[in-house]
């Protein structure tokens, strides 16, 4: 994935995927580190990873929220969750 040195460039967080959503945050974390950056462009970088990072605290908890949901269906019919195949 190309990554873009100015803010605006990327598509959307909620069109990424979790993982572009993580590497652009870190990227945007290098650039903000440039003392030569200007105060425009920071605050543009500064919003879009508060974007991503909304984003992705947003598909964590849905995760965690689908394992919860798995873990309570399993313990209630722990028939299903035997795997004898193994």
């Amino acid at each position: 994935m190309e990554i873009s040195k100015t803010p605006g460039k990327k598509p959307a967080a909620k069109n990424m995927k979790f993982e572009e959503a993580m590497l652009r945050i870190e990227e945007i974390a290098r650039q903000l580190e440039d003392e030569t950056l200007d105060l425009d462009t920071a605050l543009k970088l500064y919003e879009e990873g508060k974007k991503c990072i909304s984003f992705c605290d947003k598909k964590i908890t849905a995760a965690e929220q689908k394992v919860c949901t798995l873990d309570s269906f399993l313990q209630a019919h722990p028939e299903r969750g035997d795997s004898s195949d193994e």
